[in-house]
Order: structure tokens, then C-alpha cells, then sequence
């Protein structure tokens, strides 16, 4: 069946006088509107590549989401005086790139600044319909229809709610106000030239991917590119192992990078690192699961990490007590999470909560549950040399008296870091 093209989403920027706050510094203004414009360009093109199935355009734009617009969008979230305007346009960057749970914490931080702004209303409601969180979405939709009763959007984002609860008659009779208040508005045409169809459970979905070049799985990640990535079964401790779904986990604490285990495999001592990993969870398709082969590289890393400051300063030049005094953090920084998957490392924010492996376990976990889409919860095997000859994992059993390094790491022919892939025995 052909897939019809969806109509050009509406920009977020467009307000009726008066319902945007206002913007204190022009220069924040202008960068926001700009990452905005062109977050919405490649959502645009990103759906174009999807329904030709032009999977290497499809990556080039996620990545440019990513690498480009993500950081210079959280970074504007920090030092624009405009809070409600910066933290939206940092929600919508998260909310096309498919971080809808991330998004929705920005949208809802925009509107503690600015509680009836539409636009925001409109976007908080699509991540959470993303997330299946369908009864908040509605409870959003509602609000924007409050907001703007003479808003088209406002009304076709309520049936669009109402369509996802299964409502039919509200959902019908919500897309005929839209409708009614502006009779050419594409995207409720859209809805209403498909309305039928949306409850025959055929809708077509919208979340912005990063697909495999041959199926939907997802895509490895080539460690010799990531030098300072926690390197799999890296661990202080004895570590554990889970599986869930299709894939396994290692649960590690205080790994070394990949370049610290290298350095070490060639007698030599590794550099001092201006970043501490704490813990890390590295995911795997399980062998016996794996699309890709019989590969033993990750699919992605989340990690608790820390800027050494000081090790920074001395990486970076400069005088000693610049950066701390910028950050206001003293020696070391905050603490973050950050995800590396694929080709790309992103930045999930500070990490607030509890400190103990237990509260630090359970937030990886909500992590990798929502980015993978994995149903209910992971099942734990034991620790990291348990893993080894268990069914379901489907690792072969480890090598008697191998030691830890022989484990962790494979050397591919000879010489530095270029040549050495991650494996394990």
C-alpha cells in the first residue's frame, strides 16, 4: 500500500500577538528561532527520506538533530534569559529527534515560565501521545483549546487525542470545529481525508528514527571510533548481567575507557581522562537474537560521568580555576547522563536523584526501556562472568584461567588504537 505524504507541520514560532513571552535578548531570540526553523525543515525531510526508504539521507539528518541543533539548543536553555522560549525549542529538538520523555520535561518546564502558550500545549501533547501517555496528552489538548478556542490547531490536535483514546464521536466532533474554522487547513484535511483509517488502526507513525540499512534493528556501535566510551565488561566489581527482550545488559561500576584498556594492552600508561564514568550499562543483542550476525559489539552505553575540572583545565590550557569558576563547581562538575548509540553521543541532562547503584540501576533502566520500547522488566542473570555459557545470553562460555583483559578486549592485527576492535571470548 503507497504511503501518503503528510502535510508540512505548522511552525512553532507563529503566535497570535501577545501569547509569546518576550524575548529579552535579541541575539537568544534570533539562534532559537533559527534551530527551531530548521529542526522543523528536517523533521520534514526526515519523513520524505522515511517514506522513499532513503536510509543513508534519513541518518545524515538525525544526525545533524543530534551533533548540531541538540547541543546548541541545551547549551541556549542555560544562558538565554528567556526560559520559557529556550527550554520549547530545546523540547522541540528533543521531540523530533524521538526523545519524547525528555522533551515532555522541557515542555512542561516552559510552561512553569509561560502556562498558556499554544504552541507549547500543541507540542506537549505529541510527545506524550508518542509515549502512549494518551490521557495527559488529552488533558494537554484540552488546555490549548481553553487557551485559543478559535485556534484550528488547538481543535485538530484534540481530535488527533481523542482519535488515540479511541473517542470516535468526540474525536469527529472536535475535527469539525477545526474544519469549520479553517476549511484549508492541510494537516486536519489530512486527518479528515483519514479518519476512518486512524481507527482501523492504521495510522502511520511519525517518531523520527535511525534505521538499519537492511531491516529495522538497531545499528552497532564501532568502538575504535570512541576512545573515551566505557568499554564493555569494564567493571570494579563483579558487575551484573541482565537480559531483557531481544538484548542483555552489563551493569558496571567504574569502567575504564576504551582508550585506558588499550594503552594497557601495549604496556603503556593511560593518559589521565578529563571525564569519571561511575556506572555504565552496556546493551547487546543477545547472540542468539543478534540481526546483525554474529557481532559481540554494543548497540549503546549509558553512563553516569563527571568532569574532572581540574584535569580539564590542564587538557584545555589554561589557567588553573578559569573553568571551575565558570561552572561554579568546585574541582568536579555535575553529574550527567549521557548515551552514546550508533554514531552519536547525547547529553541527557544532570542527574539528580539518589547516588546508590540501586537508584542510579533504575534509571539506566528507564533509559534503555524507553529508548528500545521494551515491555516490562529486565530479568537479572548475576554477575559479568555468569554471563558466559548461560542460554540466554547465548555467550560461549569463558576460556579457563582467561584473564580479565582477554575478556574485555581482541586485538585485530597489530599497532594503536585504529586497529583494535571490542570483542569478548
Amino acid at each position: 500500500m503507497s504511503v501518503e505524504k503528510q502535510p508540512t507541520k505548522r511552525h512553532p514560532i507563529k503566535e497570535r500577538a501577545g501569547s509569546r513571552p518576550i524575548i529579552e535578548t535579541e541575539s537568544d531570540f534570533q539562534a532559537l528561532s533559527s534551530i527551531a526553523k530548521r529542526v522543523l525543515e528536517l523533521e520534514k525531510l526526515a519523513d520524505d527520506a522515511r517514506r522513499i526508504k532513503d536510509i543513508n539521507s534519513a541518518k545524515a539528518i538525525y544526525s545533524e538533530i543530534v551533533n548540531d541543533l541538540m547541543p546548541r539548543a541545551e547549551n541556549l536553555t542555560k544562558i538565554s534569559q528567556n526560559k520559557a522560549f529556550s527550554f520549547f525549542v530545546f523540547g522541540l529538538v528533543l521531540r523530533v529527534s524521538g526523545m519524547n520523555k525528555e522533551a515532555v520535561t522541557n515542555f512542561q518546564a516552559s510552561l512553569e515560565y509561560a502556562p498558556n502558550v499554544i504552541n507549547t500545549l500543541l507540542e506537549i501533547t505529541k510527545s506524550l501521545g508518542e509515549l502512549d501517555r494518551k490521557e495527559e496528552a488529552l488533558t494537554y489538548a484540552k488546555r490549548a483549546v481553553s487557551v485559543d478556542p478559535e485556534s484550528p490547531a488547538a481543535w485538530g490536535n484534540l481530535a488527533m487525542s481523542n482519535i488515540q483514546l479511541g473517542n470516535r464521536n468526540e474525536a469527529y466532533s472536535s475535527l469539525k470545529k477545526a474544519i469549520i474554522l479553517d476549511p484549508d487547513d492541510p494537516i486536519n484535511n489530512y486527518i479528515k481525508k483519514n479518519f476512518d483509517r486512524y481507527f482501523d488502526n492504521q495510522k502511520e507513525t511519525t517518531k523520527l528514527q535511525t534505521p538499519d540499512e537492511s531491516n529495522n534493528s538497531f545499528p552497532l556501535i564501532e568502538l575504535t571510533k570512541w576512545p573515551t566510551l566505557p568499554a564493555p565488561w569494564s567493571s570494579t566489581d563483579r558487575g551484573e548481567t541482565y537480559v531483557w527482550g531481544d538484548f542483555f545488559l552489563t551493569f558496571q561500576k567504574r569502567p575504564k575507557t576504551v582508550l585506558d584498556l588499550t594503552k594497557e594492552m601495549q604496556g603503556q600508561k593511560a593518559p589521565k581522562s578529563g571525564i569519571i564514568y561511575h556506572y555504565a550499562i552496556t546493551v547487546f543483542y543477545r547472540l542468539n537474537k543478534n540481526p546483525h550476525g554474529p557481532s559481540h559489539r554494543p548497540i549503546m552505553v549509558v553512563a553516569l560521568e563527571q568532569a574532572n575540572i581540574a584535569t580539564l583545565e590542564k587538557m584545555l590550557g589554561v589557567d588553573v580555576g578559569d573553568l571551575s569558576q565558570i561552572t561554579g563547581k568546585g574541582e568536579m562538575g555535575s553529574l550527567m547522563i549521557g548515551l552514546f548509540s550508533g554514531e552519536t553521543r547525547i547529553n541527557l541532562g544532570e542527574y539528580k536523584a539518589g547516588v546508590d547503584p540501586e537508584s542510579i540501576r533504575k534509571h539506566f533502566f528507564e533509559i534503555i526501556g524507553n529508548r528500545l520500547d521494551l515491555p516490562g522488566h529486565p530479568k537479572i542473570i548475576g554477575d559479568l562472568s555468569q554471563a558466559h555459557g548461560n542460554p540466554e545470553t547465548g555467550l560461549p562460555a569463558k576460556k579457563k584461567n582467561s584473564g580479565c583483559l582477554s575478556v574485555i578486549l581482541f586485538c585485530i592485527g597489530l599497532g594503536g588504537l585504529g586497529v583494535w576492535g571490542m570483542t569478548f571470548i
